[in-house]
């Protein structure tokens, strides 16, 4: 039907020019416009619709696409937690860190009732992680604990406050690397979670640019 509404068009464009040799140029070129629009037409209309393959292809770049970019989004998130999540292990770390110095300070201020603690029964736990240090700080010093040291009830009560002081720290160390131990795990999982991410964003992008 566009054909012959061309092949009309072409026929009206020649029998004015037959006709009417003194028409002036801008009936000519809205004529030539009429012809070049319906060409158009026809071009459009002879273009085949896009196979079921293709359709599938777009459908499957689109959907790539479009988790690529909730990717992305989700790793932008994902790396704030990370640095939150090592900003925190530091700090920890550091506290765990700062509080060992500051109880094996207080054991060397206080060497003799460490070294005395045993001989009042007090002697600290295996599981308490400071016993090894009271051992060893033992066997470097001279000092003795005779009888007339320990039966001496102010030293006796000075002996006990070291004791419950030691026996406290383990207990705030202990917490402390609990919390280190918790950070750090999640730090891992969200490390591994990232590295999948990054992983599937690359795999993503590869499909993209096929």
């Amino acid at each position: 039907m566009l054909t012959r509404m061309i092949i009309l068009s072409l026929s009206i464009v020649s029998l004015v020019g037959c006709s009417a040799p003194t028409s002036t140029p801008s009936t000519s070129t809205s004529a030539e416009s009429i012809v070049k629009t319906q060409a158009k037409l026809v071009e459009s209309n002879d273009r085949p619709e896009p196979t079921i393959e293709q359709q599938k292809v777009s459908a499957s770049l689109k959907q790539s696409q479009q988790e690529y970019e909730l990717l992305t989004q989700s790793m932008s998130g994902r790396q704030k937690i990370i640095y939150d999540l090592t900003a925190q292990v530091n700090k920890v770390d550091t506290e765990l860190s700062d509080f060992n110095n500051r109880v094996n300070l207080y054991m060397l201020e206080n060497k003799t009732e460490v070294v005395c603690m045993g001989a009042l029964g007090m002697s600290l736990d295996k599981s308490n992680q400071y016993s090894k240090g009271a051992k060893e700080l033992a066997a470097a010093t001279t000092i003795g604990c005779g009888i007339g040291v320990i039966s001496d009830s102010k030293f006796a009560g000075n002996v006990g406050k070291v004791f419950k002081e030691l026996v406290k720290a383990n207990t705030h160390a202990n917490s402390l690397k609990e919390q280190l131990s918790d950070v750090r795990s999640k730090l891992s999982q969200e490390t591994d979670t990232l590295e999948a991410e990054k992983a599937k964003a690359s795999t993503l992008v590869t499909d993209i640019k096929r």
